[in-house]
């Protein structure tokens, strides 16, 4: 009875969370609807193409997902609650942002260069006396690198976000694992910059964005500080 209760109560939490991620694609994906940005190959504008604005959109959609998960746990913490393992809607949450930036990927790589061809988008070449490391070089290169490593450990995190995996783990190497979520945010921060230096994003865009991760970073500072001080006071009594 138990069991199904709590299999009930998932697949709510889950409906939920895709509901709001479908609200979120679509409201971004009607900003970006807004841009004035055109291809460097052709004069028609980015906004038109259904394929940049999916793709744009499902990145933008992680960013948020993201800074909720990193705003969710700043809060508890400074509401003076302990530090969870395994929260289930942080968890729901973590997959569809994992979801969404490999669908963003995959989208991307279609866009600037052929799907059955992904190298192309990291590497110019193969290697040569005159570039023995042909990777792909400027900012769209950078941006793509950084955004592959992110999307990477974001992937990774996915995977071992389970009860399964916190069992085979060990509760201190899994904790310890899931922090690199951090990682994964500051990364995506840099990816997005690099872009916006490739690609004049709307501005509504950018402040969107900026603001979101503002946010958590804000509420990440916060909370180091309030637990900081909680500890200082803790060690003085």
């Amino acid at each position: 009875m138990k069991r199904g209760a709590e299999l009930a109560l998932s697949k709510r939490r889950e409906v939920v969370v895709v509901g709001a991620v479908v609200v979120l694609a679509l409201g971004l994906a009607a900003v970006l609807g807004l841009s004035p940005e055109r291809w460097v190959d052709n004069p028609g504008r980015k906004a038109s193409s259904l394929k940049w604005r999916s793709s744009v959109a499902l990145a933008d959609t992680a960013v948020v997902l993201l800074a909720a998960i990193l705003a969710y746990s700043s809060i508890r913490s400074l509401a003076g609650k302990s530090p969870a393992r395994h929260l289930p809607w942080r968890r729901t949450v973590g997959v569809a942002a994992g979801i969404a930036a490999f669908v963003h990927l995959v989208i991307g790589l279609s866009i600037h260069g052929e799907l059955a061809k992904p190298w192309e988008s990291f590497f110019t070449g193969w290697p040569s006396a005159s570039q023995p490391v042909p990777l792909l070089r400027g900012k769209r290169g950078f941006a793509n690198w950084v955004g592959f490593g992110a999307a990477s450990l974001l992937v990774g995190l996915v995977v071992i976000s389970n009860r399964t995996w916190l069992r085979r783990l060990g509760g201190s190497r899994w904790k310890n694992a899931q922090r690199s979520t951090y990682l994964v945010f500051g990364l995506v921060g840099i990816h997005a910059f690099y872009y916006w230096k490739v690609e004049e994003r709307l501005l509504l865009h950018r402040f969107i964005i900026t603001a979101l991760m503002g946010m958590a970073i804000v509420l990440q500072l916060s909370a180091v500080l309030r637990v900081g001080l909680r500890t200082t006071k803790a060690g003085s009594s």
